[in-house]
């Protein structure tokens, strides 16, 4: 996993994929692996299998609050303005103080 957050600073996107997917596979509980690979799928403008990873993870813990921005953002660019309003006032009712 943190391979693939070196693959992603680097602009390695098809890298950061492949180990973000495999990440998933080996430990397909782990909703930070999981929220890793839909930050990648966005990156990669795979904006609805984003938006699908995001609110899978989301299933299992509505609070993760990074999934709400990867969710709102990939929302945001694929042009879906009013589920990427949803989750950013979802993430914003979570956490009031948080800057992200």
């Amino acid at each position: 996993n943190n391979l693939g957050t070196v693959y992603l600073g680097l602009k390695r996107v098809p890298d950061a994929l492949r180990v973000y997917t495999r990440s998933v596979e080996l430990a397909p509980k782990n909703s930070g692996f999981a929220c890793n690979l839909a930050t990648a799928l966005a990156q990669a403008k795979q904006y609805p299998a984003a938006i699908a990873v995001a609110r899978k993870v989301l299933s299992d813990d509505p609070a993760h609050l990074a999934a709400l921005n990867v969710l709102g953002n990939a929302a945001r660019l694929q042009g879906d303005f009013q589920l990427a309003k949803q989750a950013f006032i979802q993430q914003v009712e979570r956490a009031p103080h948080d800057p992200e």
